[in-house]
């Protein structure tokens, strides 16, 4: 078996851990104890492309996969593990949207996500399981058969409620 990454799996860490050293690194320390969202390293990882790596590029993406959002997320996060949890929050909250979404849903909610217009979040807790997903005991109140009750809510960077409009220590989020 190889374990040799292909060329642009390999210009791409090349890539990201020159960024992730020369932007990140510098930053780390303030980002663990002002405990604010690194909005500017946001910005920064928009306009490298890294927002869309795991999306197909139908949907705004790279294409990249999982090992090429993994090979980032390694990257940055030898530097800042907050940082780098940005990256994979674009994967975590949009994988169930792509695996069984709709091309129109696709559109709407994975799309904003891969170019960065909006981000995206992934909640989970009970009161009594906490993070625990298999003492899970909730419910989402959807099923297929009311599916128009459930709602998501994609929130454009630029906004009035955005922290790229106002400085937040919360980011908008894509539920």
């Amino acid at each position: 078996m190889d374990f040799e990454l292909s060329d642009e799996l390999a210009e791409l860490q090349a890539t990201v851990r020159k960024l992730a050293q020369e932007r990140v690194a510098p930053r780390a320390r303030e980002i663990d104890e002002t405990e604010k969202y690194p909005d500017d390293l946001f910005a920064l990882f928009v306009d490298a492309g890294l927002t869309g790596l795991c999306i197909p590029e139908e949907y705004g993406g790279a294409g990249a996969g999982i090992l090429g959002l993994t090979i980032a997320i390694e990257e940055v996060a030898k530097y800042s593990n907050a940082a780098a949890l940005m990256l994979l929050l674009t994967r975590l909250p949009t994988g169930p949207v792509m695996i069984a979404g709709s091309p129109e849903q696709n559109q709407r909610y994975v799309r904003p996500v891969a170019t960065g217009e909006a981000r995206a979040a992934f909640g989970l807790s009970e009161p009594q399981a906490g993070s625990d997903v298999m003492s899970a005991t909730g419910t989402t109140g959807c099923s297929p058969a009311r599916n128009a009750g459930c709602r998501a809510s994609v929130r454009p960077i630029g906004t009035a409620s955005s922290p790229r409009a106002a400085p937040s220590t919360r980011a908008p989020t894509t539920a």
